[in-house]
């Protein structure tokens, strides 16, 4: 009686495990839940486990470009991270392997060019626990915000390593002036 009684609880033990492992695999491979733990991975900088939720030959397209595959992704995720992006997602809905959602995003980039926040709304498609693709876009109301405060902003010129002193634009112009007349005397042997 007491062999049957411990069988019984090592098998009803066994099937527990079995069961509690399917459930876990099956947390990890529902579109909502790789959505979810990918954002969670953006928001904390974990840029590792974010691009892990991606497909190798994943494509993710925001308003700034489409990025293919890990090693682009990655770059993008890192620039994000780098620019202590939040994105806050709400209105999750899910058909299939489609996700969507809505999102208030704010990040270093924006917060220099005097906005706050931007909304915007996301789709992505996750196939077998993994993104396959991501698209996300703005609201006509933060495009505009964007678009202005651009157009507001100082035009800096790229460093190019010139100099702005008098000296320095002198020896420009007398380089310009010596390649000038070298051209002047080729042209006259021609």
């Amino acid at each position: 009686m007491f062999m049957k009684k411990l069988i019984t609880s090592i098998l009803a033990v066994v099937v527990m495990l079995v069961m509690a492992s399917q459930s876990a695999m099956a947390q990890a491979t529902d579109p909502l839940s790789v959505m979810k733990a990918s954002l969670d991975a953006i928001n904390a900088g974990d840029v590792d486990v974010a691009v892990a939720t991606f497909a190798d030959d994943a494509v993710f397209t925001t308003p700034t470009g489409s990025f293919k595959g890990k090693d682009q992704i990655r770059s993008a995720i890192m620039a994000d991270v780098a620019n202590h992006v939040q994105i806050e997602a709400t209105n999750f809905q899910v058909a299939g392997d489609k996700v969507t959602y809505s999102f208030k995003q704010s990040n270093d980039r924006l917060r220099g060019l005097g906005i706050d926040f931007i909304n915007g709304n996301s789709e992505a498609i996750i196939q077998n626990g993994k993104i396959m693709s991501l698209a996300g876009t703005l609201t006509p109301e933060s495009r505009a915000a964007i678009q202005k405060a651009m157009a507001a902003a100082p035009q800096v010129m790229p460093n190019t390593g010139a100099t702005d002193s008098p000296i320095g634009m002198l020896l420009a112009l007398g380089s310009l002036g010596v390649l000038v007349g070298a051209g002047i005397k080729v042209r006259q042997r021609l």
